[in-house]
């Protein structure tokens, strides 16, 4: 595998994944998560270290995206992809899925000029204009732009966590 896995970023994954529970019989050595039921008719685990400096944590972690692409039935980079949370599909994932209102409806990362690198867009869909309202930002690299567009996002559209009501700008 290619690209390195952090022990951190695949706990935060599972554990926030709907599909994976963390097992009561996790203890001080082990972390056990469990999926569906496998073809056998017992859930599939993922065990991991308990913590990162375990000597062969990296085995575990190698096996871990291995076993979660091959449930997925996605390539084994693209599965890492989607536990790294600066990953440009990770970030995409959580500006389309942003709580906001208007609703984030298309989520875009694309080369610009030689001077921004690239231009990252959420474009909201309203009912109360015929064309759409976006939000852009630039960045020297996809993850940039994009981290940069969420960032924006939770500054300017997120509820009031006094009163509840969306913010816009």
């Amino acid at each position: 595998m290619e690209k390195t896995i952090k022990y951190d970023d695949l706990v935060a994954y599972l554990e926030d994944e709907d599909d994976w529970t963390r097992c009561e019989e996790s203890n001080d050595r082990w972390l056990i998560f469990e999926g569906d039921y496998g073809t056998d008719g017992t859930p599939i685990q993922i065990v991991l270290p308990a913590n990162d400096e375990a000597t062969d944590v990296r085995y575990y972690l190698d096996n871990a995206v291995k076993t979660l692409a091959a449930i997925q039935g996605t390539p084994i980079e693209d599965m890492a992809d989607l536990i790294s949370p600066t990953s440009v599909k990770a970030l995409m994932k959580a500006i389309a899925l942003f709580d906001c209102d208007p609703g984030v409806f298309r989520v875009t990362v694309e080369a610009s000029d030689h001077q921004s690198g690239f231009l990252a867009t959420a474009t909201f869909r309203t009912d109360s204009k015929p064309v759409p309202s976006a939000l852009q930002t630039s960045g020297n690299s996809p993850e940039k732009a994009l981290a940069d567009l969420l960032a924006c996002l939770q500054v300017y559209y997120s509820p009031c966590p006094t009163c509840g009501q969306y913010r816009h700008p």
